[in-house]
């Protein structure tokens, strides 16, 4: 019964975030191959390993430990409210993962911008997860991966198909947090950390984000992300509003106010959300003020409606970003 609760919830998630980029299908993870010249591979590294240790400094260890232990590991330390998906894509991708004959390869998928490799190497596609059914993996390049080596490009089907369930096109944050996972330094901190039961729900309609907003003693309103730039958040990620004039409940009920005095008037907030992993993302939160329409997109007159919008920048990743959209927090996931 649980296990269908989730999955319920699961895929109200993917609808709410207006996934519309084609589903999960069609990602794949690459690594890093050093050849003799002979074209034999000399080495193997996942390219997600690779960039933690010498893009972002962290100290990953590779031991013999068996692949599957590698991967408890791993997944143990993911807190619990964002543990679950990848869990769910990593029982898939283990149960139909396909490894292709000696001689063959799989061919690059234009899905990874990495910006690094070792001189003389390159970036090879060592998975493609052609459906849930089918999650190719090359045998040449599995073969020559470590034990460690072989659990995180499980880990990178895993968390990077997720990801693509709510809107992600690119594997640059599914490799960050696969490389963070194999740190054992990285500090993670619940999603749902200090989470008051009364919180509301909210959405970006044009997909991307998922939160909840709830209101402080001193008045203020606090954002707690569970999916962000259409991307599963893996540890509690915060954002601040302190400008009494802004009230959530507002994105949840939707007032309508008599008057067309303050239409086309508008209130913004830009500011850096808070995290342990990944903080320093750029939001803008605005409060326009905008007529009413019917069911027929045509202006009620002598009426008016605020309205929120967010957007959305990383600070990790260049050129990374949400255009802003509409919020709506009068969303009830079963």
């Amino acid at each position: 019964m649980k296990s269908k609760a989730f999955f319920i919830g699961l895929m109200a998630l993917g609808a709410l975030a207006e996934a519309s980029t084609g589903g999960v299908d069609g990602g794949g993870g690459k690594s890093i191959i050093c050849r003799d010249t002979n074209g034999a591979i000399k080495s193997a590294e996942v390219l997600d390993l690779y960039e933690g240790r010498v893009m972002f400094g962290l100290n990953i260890q590779e031991t013999n430990e068996p692949m599957n232990l590698q991967i408890k590991r791993a997944l143990d330390l993911i807190p619990a409210n964002s543990r679950g998906i990848v869990e769910v894509y990593k029982d898939i991708v283990l149960k139909n993962m396909r490894i292709t004959p000696p001689g063959t390869q799989l061919l690059p998928i234009d899905d990874s911008f990495e910006v690094i490799v070792p001189a003389g190497c390159s970036a090879e596609q060592a998975a493609n997860y052609y459906n849930d059914k089918m999650i190719l993996i090359s045998g040449d390049i599995w073969s020559s991966l470590t034990e460690t080596g072989k659990a995180a490009l499980i880990l990178h089907e895993a968390v990077y198909a997720a990801n693509r369930l709510v809107g992600a096109t690119n594997s640059r944050q599914s490799r960050h947090i696969v490389a963070n996972i194999f740190d054992q330094s990285t500090k993670w901190t619940d999603i749902k950390d200090s989470l008051p039961e009364q919180a509301l729900t909210c959405v970006t309609v044009g997909g991307g984000a998922m939160m909840w907003a709830f209101q402080k003693s001193d008045g203020s309103w606090m954002l707690q992300f569970q999916i962000l730039g259409k991307s599963y958040v893996m540890s509690k990620k915060t954002f601040s509003v302190m400008n009494p004039e802004f009230d959530f409940n507002e994105a949840k009920k939707f007032p309508i106010v008599e008057g067309e005095d303050l239409i086309g008037s508008y209130l913004g907030i830009t500011g850096v959300t808070e995290s342990d992993f990944e903080g320093d993302d750029v939001l803008s939160v605005t409060k326009k003020w905008e007529a009413v329409r019917n069911f027929q997109g045509q202006i009620v007159r002598g009426f008016q409606t605020p309205r929120y919008y967010m957007s959305w920048r990383s600070s990790t990743f260049p050129n990374t970003s949400t255009s802003e959209s509409l919020l709506n927090c009068s969303v009830v996931i079963p």
